[in-house]
């Protein structure tokens, strides 16, 4: 039978191990934390890395951008880009001084409302066909810039790669044919 002695001792030795858990616990509990901060700190180290690499990818993106957008707004040829229905979506320099209009009067109107009334069908008809063509389409049209007389000029159109948003788009260069133009008058 135990005596009250070996049940001092047996609750000594439960009193050591209680505190021999309560000490090995919380340094068990900082190792770990520790080896998370640890883990923490490379994840946060990597994803600062990959945000400066795509940082740099988006300026080097803009860059690339804003040269094409100089070339386009500086081509001496008149380029439009429309939808698929030949609304003007964007509009260069040289297509303004064709036209005749600010870019802002553009940008938003049917291509329709700058050729001639009797070309009218025969545009239609040949936007169809350039919308669904997989290649270049080119044909003549009087466009009628809206002060001024008519000009003789020629159509290239063909498919712009899908944009940002996934619309389907059509690059447009207009080209005069005869430096003279048709008087109205």
């Amino acid at each position: 039978m135990p005596t009250i002695s070996d049940y001092a001792e047996y609750a000594d030795a439960l009193r050591a191990r209680r505190q021999h858990a309560t000490q090995a616990a919380p340094a068990a509990a900082a190792g770990l934390l520790h080896a998370t901060l640890a883990e923490l700190g490379e994840a946060e180290e990597e994803l600062r890395a990959q945000n400066d690499d795509l940082l740099q990818a988006q300026l080097a993106q803009e860059g690339r951008e804003a040269r094409w957008r100089a070339l386009f707004e500086l081509a001496p040829a008149a380029y439009l880009v429309t939808t698929l229905d030949a609304v003007v979506v964007q509009a260069n320099a040289a297509a303004c001084a064709l036209l005749r209009r600010p870019v802002n009067a553009l940008v938003g109107k049917p291509m329709a409302c700058y050729v001639a009334l009797d070309e009218r069908g025969a545009f239609r008809t040949a936007l169809e066909r350039a919308a669904h063509a997989p290649g270049v389409e080119e044909w003549p049209m009087l466009m009628l810039p809206r002060e001024g007389a008519m000009v003789d000029c020629r159509l290239r159109v063909s498919r712009l790669p899908d944009g940002e948003r996934g619309e389907r788009l059509l690059g447009w260069l207009i080209t005069e044919t005869h430096p003279s133009t048709v008087d109205l008058g």
